[in-house]
């Protein structure tokens, strides 16, 4: 499970893989509460 973590607009630069852990971190939240993920 992706790691919840401070962000700041640097961040948001050096940190190519935000948007992966973000929709890791989705993913695990609907997995989490029974949803089926479209294949």
């Amino acid at each position: 499970m992706a790691e919840l973590v401070p962000l700041n607009n640097n961040d948001l630069i050096t940190r190519p893989t935000y948007f992966k852990d973000l929709y890791n971190m989705l993913d695990d939240f609907l997995e989490i509460h029974g949803y089926q993920k479209e294949v």
